[in-house]
């Protein structure tokens, strides 16, 4: 039908309900994702602003990282969406995702006494979430990391830097039972 049509505006917009729907299908029916990023792709290059397509991006995105526990493997897929979609590296979801893989290698990075890498994380942390205050991450997360960066700097004898820690870990997360607790042992 789209060869006989002269009509440009409409072959755009057959051109953009056709991809949504197969890449809707293909999300429906647990299509790998390669064919949901191609029909995905054509439709954003014909109307990027469509708020059901971003929807279903991200929701392509959730699903494509749900069998991962590997925070570095969760950035790494990311990156796929971030170069596909120029909206994706400023969506909230994705950014709550990143603070918790940001917060979670932080963790690791403690756990192995990498204490300048983990240092690293939690600024990179908190610089991301400075210029998305209305985020909240993950209380759980955030206690892991900062109680882990705290028990590593007091094994080392900077019980200054680790009370520090608890200390931003609070502002994060201030009703963590475990940074509250772990404070009150410098009292």
């Amino acid at each position: 039908i789209i060869n006989e049509l002269k009509d440009s505006v409409l072959i755009g917009e057959l051109t953009y309900e056709y991809n949504y729907e197969l890449a809707l299908l293909g999300y429906l029916n647990s299509k790998n994702q390669d064919y949901q990023l191609k029909h995905l792709l054509a439709a954003y290059k014909i109307n990027p602003l469509n708020a059901n397509l971003r929807a279903l991006i991200v929701g392509t995105y959730e699903r494509s990282i749900q069998n991962y526990n590997d925070s570095k493997s969760i950035i790494d897929e990311s990156q796929i969406f971030i170069q596909s979609f120029d909206f994706f590296e400023d969506n909230d979801y994705y950014i709550s995702i990143k603070l918790n893989c940001i917060l979670d290698l932080a963790y690791k990075s403690y756990f192995y006494a990498e204490l300048s890498k983990g240092d690293s994380y939690l600024k990179e942390f908190e610089v991301l979430l400075k210029k998305k205050e209305k985020l909240s991450p993950t209380a759980n997360f955030v206690e892991k990391a900062y109680s882990q960066g705290a028990s590593e700097y007091y094994k080392k004898g900077n019980y200054a830097k680790a009370k520090q820690l608890l200390k931003t870990g609070l502002i994060y997360a201030p009703n963590s039972f475990g940074l509250q607790q772990r404070l009150k042992q410098f009292n």
